[in-house]
């Protein structure tokens, strides 16, 4: 690329990239793209993001940020690709791939925590009450109490957003709609029934719910959903 930077692709392991800024022992780890896919041609727009033309599957689009973003400590890089930034009790908790988290702390260690080898990267994360709540592009949504290192996979997939509610109680949204979720008792009940991607509080009794297009103001009491914008 503009930066001398290589790409490598070939017929069975994907696409390969080499950041030659980072060296460890004089060696370039490379970062490994759509593993399970035929590449048959890679294509650097103007702006640098990637499009990559696979032999059974289609064109597929890699914004620079997925390839160039990088973290680096005491000049050795973090080899993650970090999707959400969110800080807690003075350290950094990064949304990164394989439905995990990374800490970093203020002595600049990075501690990581995965919890499914097979899926993408997180898509949302929130740090409340000593918990880690993280969703993910492809599906699960695991809850992590950083006191007794325990996981819960929650059974609600595709999880758009996570936000602090309540005490005791979070909104999470997905395509059933937004949802109250006590992080103690682990019990769930519905606020609205629209297709929701993110919603935030607005009053103790209501809630601002976004879908794609339409934003709504809902009524908790009784779920009345009313146009907002």
């Amino acid at each position: 690329d503009s930066k001398g930077n290589v790409w490598v692709y070939n017929l069975i392991r994907g696409a390969w990239y080499y950041n030659l800024a980072h060296k460890k022992n004089g060696i370039v780890e490379p970062r490994k793209f759509l593993q399970n896919e035929t590449i048959n041609l890679l294509f650097i727009d103007k702006d640098k993001n990637a499009w990559l033309s696979s032999k059974n599957n289609g064109v597929f689009y890699l914004p620079s940020r997925l390839y160039e973003q990088y973290i680096t400590q005491n000049k050795e890089p973090f080899m993650e690709y970090v999707s959400t930034i969110k800080g807690y009790n003075n350290k950094l908790y990064l949304g990164i791939q394989n439905s995990g988290f990374a800490i970093y702390d203020n002595q600049n260690k990075i501690t990581k925590q995965n919890f499914d080898k097979d899926i993408g990267e997180t898509r949302d994360l929130l740090v409340y009450k000593d918990q880690v709540f993280v969703s993910d592009y492809k599906g699960p949504f695991f809850q992590y109490n950083l006191k007794t290192k325990k996981v819960k996979e929650s059974p609600w997939v595709f999880v758009k957003s996570i936000y602090p509610f309540t005490k005791d109680d979070i909104l999470i949204t997905n395509f059933l709609g937004a949802h109250r979720y006590n992080i103690k008792t682990g019990e769930y009940s519905k606020i609205s029934k629209l297709k929701s991607y993110t919603a935030i509080p607005f009053h103790k009794d209501s809630i601002f719910n976004g879908n794609f297009k339409d934003l709504y103001r809902v009524n908790i009491n009784n779920q009345t959903e009313t146009l907002f914008l």
